[in-house]
């Protein structure tokens, strides 16, 4: 019998997998840990509630703001934006000072504007990664599902990395220099 669960479990999952790189560009098993810790959503237990493979991907495509494949010149683009997705969903979940827009993006309202964190061009154009941008006096709206969202707001890119962790040090440290020589006064953010 354990052997027979293990086999609907894995058969399921490859289900799952097809639909979601169908989808997204980016199979459920490798996302997997990040949507569990993130969102709380177990395959194990919407598969045991009797949740289809397509209905279980299309719930992470509603859960997160996950971009179709259709919006990419190709799938490799589409799947490196969307794991930056869920690596912003972690991050977001690990630092309450920011929050997850509907664009995927994270953001967090700073001391005279908003801080966007995305995944994208780095500001020198010399590789894919995270970006990180400000917009001074900025502040966000929220859509329909309570996410923050920016429309017509103009970050300014201001740093950038392949590391995410990175990223958020070099924004920090961008805006501390631009706030404090501006302004006169230091800024915490």
């Amino acid at each position: 019998m354990h052997r027979n669960a293990d086999t609907r479990i894995q058969s399921y999952l490859r289900q799952v997998d097809q639909r979601m790189t169908a989808l997204v560009g980016v199979p459920f098993s490798d996302i997997q840990g990040d949507v569990e810790e993130s969102a709380g959503i177990n395959l194990v237990s919407k598969m045991n509630g009797g949740m289809s493979p397509d209905g279980f991907a299309q719930l992470l495509c509603e859960t997160f703001p996950l971009q179709p494949v259709s919006g990419f010149g190709d799938p490799a683009q589409a799947r490196g934006a969307n794991v930056a997705v869920m690596a912003l969903a972690s991050f977001v979940r690990e630092n309450p000072d920011w929050v997850q827009g509907s664009d995927g993006a994270a953001y967090r309202d700073s001391d005279g504007g908003v801080s966007r964190l995305a995944f994208g061009r780095s500001p020198d154009g010399s590789a894919d990664g995270f970006v990180a941008s400000h917009a001074d006096g900025a502040e966000l709206g929220l859509d329909e599902r309570l996410r923050p969202v920016a429309d017509g707001v103009d970050f300014v890119p201001m740093a950038g990395g392949r590391d995410l962790g990175d990223a958020v040090e070099r924004l920090n440290a961008a805006l501390e220099s631009v706030y404090s020589t501006d302004r006169g006064m230091g800024m915490h953010v």
